[in-house]
């Protein structure tokens, strides 16, 4: 039988932690904040590349590449807001299906930039693009989250405390 990670890392990482969110703050207000986290991080990377490696080719590729970035990012905040729109409580999310290719590619990208990484020795800022992956992977699995009723969420905490 085989262990479909995408699943596992929705229902058993994501959701809980949409369920035990509180009333205030729900898990599309965490895929924004994270999806916020991945423009200060692109910018961190271009600011970088800008300072240290000044070269025309190289900046060049970087400004293009944290262009698209920021595009994505507009999309993924749109996408966010019509999910949260369409959503009612206790209601299935569209997005769980409808967005399981992009979960599916970023965790790709964020593994392989992971295991990519090199030059650790240049400080913290050699992480800002692997910051950046992992981010966008816990907006879109948040953004594929099912907000649930609070009466929901207070059930469930009860069967699990075992009262």
């Amino acid at each position: 039988m085989a262990i479909d990670l995408d699943t596992v890392l929705l229902d058993r990482v994501f959701q809980p932690v949409a369920d035990s969110l509180c009333d205030r703050v729900t898990c599309f207000d965490l895929s924004r904040a994270a999806l916020i986290g991945v423009v200060a991080l692109q910018a961190a990377v271009l600011a970088r590349q800008a300072v240290v490696d000044p070269g025309a080719v190289a900046l060049g590729l970087t400004v293009v590449a944290s262009l698209v970035q920021f595009w994505a990012v507009g999309r993924a905040l749109s996408q966010v807001r019509s999910a949260e729109r369409r959503l009612r409580p206790g209601m299935m999310n569209v997005a769980r299906v409808t967005l399981r290719p992009f979960r599916m590619v970023w965790l790709l990208v964020a593994a392989g930039s992971a295991c990519l990484l090199t030059g650790l020795h240049e400080g913290a800022a050699s992480l800002c693009p692997v910051g950046a992956n992992v981010l966008w992977v816990v907006a879109v699995y948040l953004m594929s989250c099912v907000a649930s009723v609070p009466s929901a969420r207070v059930g469930r905490s009860m069967v699990a405390q075992g009262a």
